[in-house]
C-alpha cells in the first residue's frame, strides 16, 4: 500500500499501557514488509528495551524473546493488586537499581536494531519440548481460502498428553483435509494441528475475544488411541519395545522414540529382533519406522544377515572349549598394547567411588566378590548386589546360568571380523574419514611434542527445559536427543577452530546383542562421526547430516577402534591422539544409588586427573529430566576459566538452534549475555531527559511562554489558546478541590475526545489527584468495575464541564494550598483490556507521564 502512495511517511508507535505512552518508534517503508513482519521501530530515547529469554538472560538478532521496558516512563504498578505488581515490575537484572515491565510481547531484534513484534506470549505453548506462537499457526490456517476464521489452542485431554487444536469457521464448504495439508506444507510437523474442528461460529467474551473456554473438546481418531497388536510380526515387536524399555504395553502406533527410546536402545531392538524374526534390520529402518506397525511392514521384505562362510558372523555366542590358549578380544589387545607402551598411563581408567552408610558386613562383601569370580571369567570392578543380600542372610545366591563367557565372545568377535566381513566395514570407514584432518582447537599454551594424559574436568548444568526441547527436535527430524547434542557441539567447535570440517568420537557400549547384557568384560568401541559445516544451512539440514552419519556408523561399529587406526595408518603426530581429538558421549544408565540389608550406597564424586582426549563432552541424564554436563579437558592445552566459557557457549548455541532450527546457522549467535547487553545498550541510545519536571508544570511553562499561542484544537474549528486552557483548568480544578481532591485522589474523566476532555485531564492533575479514564463507549458492567476497583469518588463528565466552564476564559483562579505533588505520586489509573483475565488497573506516576 506504501508504494502506491508515493512521499507518503507512516511512523509506527508501540507502547503498552504499563509505559504510559509509546516506547518503540520509527518509520516503516515498503521494503520492511517484504517477506517477514513489519517491524516496530527502534527503542524510543529515555527508554530501556531489552529482549530476553526465561532466564532474564538477552538474546541474540533474530531469535524471539519477551520485550523487557524500562526508563522514565514506566508505571508504578497496578492499583490495589501488589502480587501482579511484583509478578509484571521486576528488578532490572542488569545493574540499573530500577525495574523492568514484563510486556508478555514476543518481539525479536533486527540486524539494523530495530524490534520485530513476533505475537503475545500469552499465545505462547509448549507441546513436545518446542515453544509455538499459536498465533503463528492460525495465520497459517486463515490464509487457506475456505477458512474464514480460526483459533489454536494447546489442549490437555488426556492426562500428560498436550495436543494442538484448531477450531475453524468455514468460508464457504471446507474440506478439513486440504486444510490440514495446506498447514502441512507451511508449517513444521510439530506446529501442524492434531485435530481440526470445524464450528459454525467461534464462541466469544464479552471484550469481542475468543473464549477459549468454550471451545469443545475434539474428538481424536483411533491413532491417538491405544491399538494392539493384530500381526505376530506386529506382537514380537511391540513385545521387544516393552521389554527394552521398560512399558507396561506397547500399542501399534506408538513412536518408539516419544516412549523413551533412543539411539542406544535403539541397537538393543534391532538385535532382538534379529534374533527374534531372523530379519538383519539396521538401525536406520527404526529410525525411518519408528512404530510397530510400520516397522512390522518393513520385516518381511527384509533378508536375513549373510552369513561368512567359516565365520560365527551374525550368529548366536556360542561357548568354545576351554582345553588351550583363548585369545584377547581386540579391544582387550588394544589395551594390552596401551599398557606395554606407556606403563602406569591411566587415561583409559573409569574410576568412580560409592559412599556407603550404615553396617557393612565385610564377611559378606568378601563372599559377594569371590561369587563375581566364580561367575565372571573376565572381571572388572562392579559387583552384583542378589550376591551380597543373599550372604547377608546366609543364603546361596541363585543367579542365572550365564550362557557365554567373555572369552566365548573373544573367539567370535575374531572369526567375525575376518575375510570379506572385515573388508567390507573397512571400506566403509576409509571412505567416509578419507582426508580428515585433525582438529585445531586454539589452546591458551603451545602444544607439546609429546601429548600428555594431564586432565581436569567442568561440570555445568543442562536445564530440563533445554534438554527436552532438544530431545524433541532430534525425535522430530527422524533423530535422537544424542544426534541434536552432537549436532550443537560440531558446530560449536566448528567456530572455535574455523574449520569446517569436524569430526568428534562417541562410545558405544557393544552390549546389543543379549547374549551381553549381563556379562562383565570389556565390549566398549569408539565410533568417529564426521561433519561438514555450512553455515548457509540450517540446523536442521545439519542434523539431518548428522543423523545419517550417525545411523551409518552404528551399522559399521563392529570395527574396533583399535583396527581402524591400524588399517587406516593415519599420519602419526605424537603431539595427538590419532583419528579424533575430542569426543562426546551421553550416558542413559541409572544413578548408582542403591539398598542392600542395613546399608545405603550412593555414587561419590571423584576428582579426574587425566584426559584421554584433548577435549571431551560426557552427558548424564539427571532426576529432574535434565542433563549434567561433564567437559573434560587436557591441562596442557587449556585453562579452566576458557573450558567454562566453552561450556557457557554451547548452552546459549543449544537455547539459539531450539528456538529457530530453520533460520541459516551464520545468523545464530552464541554470545552470550555480557556481550549482548553491552550491544543492546549501545542501540538504546543516550536518551534526552526532561529534567525534575511533571507535565502540569511543563504545560504552565509552556504558559506563562507564549500564552497567545494555540493549545489545543478539536472539532468544528474549535480551538483554546494556552492563556485560555490554562484559564479553564484552573477553574475546573479549583471546582475539583472543594469536592475535595487531593494528592493520589482518584478522578474519573467520562468524556468523548474533545477540547473538553485535554482540560479536565489537566485540571485533575493541577488539583493533585490521578484521572481514571472512563469512556462512555465502554458497557455500564466495566464502567462499574473500574470505579469501583479504583476507588473513584468524583467523575468529570459533561455536565460538571458546563457549569464551571460557562463563565468563559475570565480570570485565572487561585487555587488553595494543598500538599505537594511529587514525581512518584499517582497521575492516573488507566485499566488494561482484560482478554486475559479480570482487568487491571495501571498506575502512572507523574514522572512516568513527563518522561
Amino acid at each position: 500500500m506504501l508504494a502506491a502512495c508515493p512521499g507518503t511517511v507512516l511512523v509506527n508507535g508501540y507502547g503498552p499501557t504499563e509505559s504510559t505512552t509509546f516506547a518503540v518508534s520509527g518509520p516503516i517503508v515498503a521494503e520492511d514488509a517484504v517477506g517477514g513482519s513489519v517491524p516496530l521501530g527502534h527503542v524510543m530515547d529515555n527508554t530501556t528495551g531489552y529482549v530476553l529469554d526465561g532466564a532474564l538472560r538477552p538474546v541474540g538478532v533474530g531469535v524471539p524473546g519477551e520485550l523487557y521496558l524500562g526508563g522514565l516512563g514506566l508505571a508504578r504498578g497496578y492499583h490495589g493488586r501488589a502480587g501482579l505488581t511484583a509478578e509484571r515490575f521486576v528488578a532490572d537484572p542488569f545493574g540499573s537499581g530500577g525495574r523492568l515491565y514484563r510486556t508478555g510481547d514476543v518481539v525479536r531484534w533486527r540486524p539494523d536494531g530495530r524490534l520485530d513484534f513476533l505475537g503475545r506470549g500469552d499465545g505462547q505453548v509448549k507441546v513436545r519440548g518446542f515453544r509455538i506462537e499459536l498465533d503463528e499457526i492460525q495465520a497459517v490456517l486463515m490464509r487457506h481460502a475456505e477458512v474464514g476464521t480460526a483459533t489454536v489452542v494447546a489442549r490437555e485431554d488426556r492426562p500428560g498428553i498436550k495436543r494442538l487444536v484448531a477450531y475453524v469457521v468455514a468460508d464457504g464448504q471446507l474440506d478439513v483435509a486440504l486444510v490440514r495439508e495446506h498447514a502441512a506444507g507451511l508449517l513444521p510437523e510439530y506446529m501442524v494441528p492434531s485435530a481440526f474442528v470445524v464450528l459454525d461460529e467461534l464462541p466469544l467474551t464479552v471484550n469481542g475475544k475468543v473464549d477459549r473456554r468454550a471451545l469443545p473438546a475434539p474428538e481424536f481418531d483411533a491413532a491417538g488411541e491405544y491399538v494392539a497388536p493384530r500381526t505376530g510380526a506386529e506382537r514380537v515387536l511391540a513385545d521387544v519395545w516393552a521389554e527394552v524399555l521398560g512399558v507396561e504395553r506397547v500399542g501399534i502406533h506408538d513412536d518408539f522414540f516419544e516412549l523413551g527410546g533412543d539411539s542406544i536402545s535403539s541397537l538393543k531392538v534391532v538385535s532382538r529382533i534379529r534374533a527374534a524374526l531372523g530379519a538383519g534390520l539396521s538401525p536406520r529402518v527404526l529410525f525411518d519406522h519408528p512404530t510397530v506397525a510400520g516397522l512390522a511392514e518393513t520385516v518381511p521384505a527384509v533378508e536375513p544377515a549373510p552369513e561368512v562362510e567359516g565365520a560365527a558372523t551374525s550368529g548366536a555366542i556360542v561357548p568354545v572349549a576351554r582345553d588351550g590358549q583363548l585369545p584377547m578380544s581386540l579391544t582387550q589387545e588394544r589395551l594390552w598394547f596401551l599398557e606395554n607402551f606407556t606403563p602406569g598411563s591411566i587415561e583409559y581408567n573409569i574410576v568412580g567411588a560409592l559412599r556407603l552408610t550404615g553396617f557393612l558386613d565385610a564377611e559378606a562383601l568378601r563372599t559377594a566378590l569371590a561369587g563375581l569370580v566364580d561367575r565372571h571369567e573376565a572381571l572388572r570392578t562392579t559387583f552384583d548386589s542378589e550376591l551380597y543380600a543373599a550372604a547377608v542372610r546366609g543364603e546361596e545366591a541363585r543367579l542365572p546360568l550365564l550362557p557365554v563367557q567373555y572369552p566365548d565372545f573373544a573367539v567370535w568377535q575374531r572369526d567375525r571380523l575376518s575375510g570379506e566381513a572385515l573388508d567390507s566395514q573397512i571400506e566403509y570407514w576409509r571412505g567416509q574419514l578419507d582426508g580428515l584432518e585433525p582438529l585445531e582447537l586454539p589452546t591458551d599454551r603451545p602444544r607439546p611434542l609429546v601429548r600428555t594424559a594431564s586432565g581436569n574436568t567442568h561440570i555445568f548444568i543442562v536445564p530440563t527445559e533445554l534438554t527436552e526441547q532438544l530431545g524433541s527436535l532430534g525425535r522430530t527430524r527422524g533423530g535422537s536427543l544424542f544426534m541434536a547434542l552432537m549436532a550443537v557441539t560440531q558446530l560449536l567447535l566448528s567456530r572455535y577452530s574455523g574449520q569446517r570440517d569436524i569430526a568428534l568420537g562417541t562410545a558405544v557400549s557393544g552390549r546389543e546383542r543379549e547374549e551381553l547384557e549381563g556379562l562383565v568384560g570389556f565390549f566398549v568401541n569408539t565410533l568417529v562421526l564426521r561433519a561438514r559445516i555450512d553455515e548457509s544451512q540450517s540446523f536442521d539440514e545439519l542434523l539431518a547430516g548428522v543423523r545419517d552419519t550417525t545411523l551409518e556408523a552404528f551399522a559399521h561399529q563392529d570395527v574396533p577402534f583399535s583396527r581402524l587406526i591400524e588399517e587406516l595408518s593415519p599420519e602419526r603426530d605424537t603431539s595427538r591422539t590419532p583419528l579424533v581429538q575430542a569426543m562426546l558421549t551421553l550416558q542413559n544408565t541409572p544413578g548408582g544409588a542403591f539398598r542392600l540389608p542395613g546399608l545405603q550406597g550412593e555414587e561419590y564424586e571423584v576428582p579426574r586427573t587425566a584426559a584421554q582426549f584433548e577435549f571431551g563432552l560426557h552427558f548424564q541424564e539427571s532426576g529432574d529430566g535434565g542433563l549434567v554436563g561433564v567437559a573434560e579437558f587436557n591441562t596442557d592445552l587449556f585453562d579452566v576459566e576458557t573450558v567454562e566459557r566453552l561450556c557457557g557457549h554451547w548452552l546459549v548455541l543449544a537455547e539459539r538452534v531450539v528456538a529457530e532450527p530453520s533460520v541459516p546457522l551464520v545468523r545464530v549467535g552464541m554470545l552470550g549475555a555480557s556481550e549482548l547487553e553491552r550491544l543492546l545498550m549501545g542501540w538504546a541510545g543516550p536518551g534526552v531527559g526532561v529534567g525534575e519536571r511533571s507535565v502540569v508544570e511543563l504545560v504552565q511553562a509552556r504558559i506563562d511562554a507564549a500564552p497567545g499561542a494555540v493549545a489545543v484544537l478539536g472539532e468544528g474549528d474549535v480551538s483554546l489558546t494556552y492563556g485560555e486552557l490554562g484559564a479553564r483548568v484552573d477553574r475546573l480544578a479549583g471546582h475539583l478541590r472543594s469536592l475535595g481532591v487531593g494528592v493520589e485522589s482518584r478522578v474519573g474523566v467520562s468524556l468523548p475526545r474533545s477540547v473538553d476532555l485535554v482540560v479536565a485531564v489537566l485540571a485533575v492533575l493541577r488539583a493533585g489527584g490521578a484521572y481514571v479514564p472512563l469512556d462512555p463507549e465502554y458497557p455500564a458492567d466495566r464502567l462499574e468495575f473500574m470505579k469501583a476497583d479504583s476507588g473513584v469518588r468524583v467523575v468529570v463528565d459533561e455536565a460538571m464541564v458546563a457549569g464551571p466552564l460557562l463563565g468563559g476564559a475570565g480570570a485565572r483562579v487561585a487555587l488553595p494550598a494543598s500538599a505537594s505533588v511529587s514525581l512518584s505520586s499517582a497521575a492516573y489509573v488507566i485499566y488494561t483490556s482484560g482478554s486475559t483475565g479480570r482487568p487491571k488497573g495501571v498506575v502512572v506516576p507523574h514522572g512516568a507521564m513527563a518522561g
